[in-house]
């Protein structure tokens, strides 16, 4: 569980805040986010991979809706770790293209082109973890990547945009 901890320190500890009462960094607001949508993917969304794709961790441990806590934790890592490389990549098309529905088609086809490649990259890295196994690698990979990939559909663009002022 500490694998997360700097993120969740990151916001408190660091000397960019506002002075002022009320007012949040885009540090906390984040972090935030990213706890509220990790924790909604794991306690809701992993048991479509458990149903559906037949996986399953096979580490003992305390689980949270039969999921192993640790992982919550390991999941906001990935999440803000995914978020962070989306954000880098989405902005330079943002602000590089000129304004119009050439920019605007060529920023969707970026964060389909990103949702699928993370949600990929997660299950082929995920299947060297000796505790974690899918009854079908491929179903995995493929089938298993594109819903998963909309989970990022969503959140990629959302998180890019919820703190945008330009």
């Amino acid at each position: 569980s500490s694998i997360s901890l700097p993120f969740l320190l990151y916001p408190f500890l660091s000397s960019n805040h506002y002075n002022t009462p009320g007012k949040t960094t885009y540090a906390h607001k984040a972090i935030l986010y990213l706890t509220i949508y990790s924790y909604i993917g794991n306690y809701f969304y992993t048991h479509y991979f458990y149903k559906i794709l037949r996986a399953e961790y096979t580490f003992v441990g305390v689980r949270f809706n039969d999921v192993p806590l640790g992982m919550y934790f390991a999941t906001l890592f990935y999440f803000t770790s995914y978020h962070a490389f989306s954000n880098c990549v989405l902005r330079f098309f943002y602000t590089y293209y000129v304004e119009g529905l050439r920019r605007n088609i060529l920023f969707a086809m970026v964060v389909v082109t990103l949702s699928y490649g993370t949600a990929f990259m997660e299950s082929l890295s995920i299947a060297a973890f000796p505790y974690y196994r899918f009854e079908d690698r491929d179903m995995a990979y493929t089938v298993g990547s594109a819903f998963y990939g909309i989970y990022f559909l969503f959140s990629f663009p959302m998180f890019f945009f919820f703190d945008w002022e330009g």
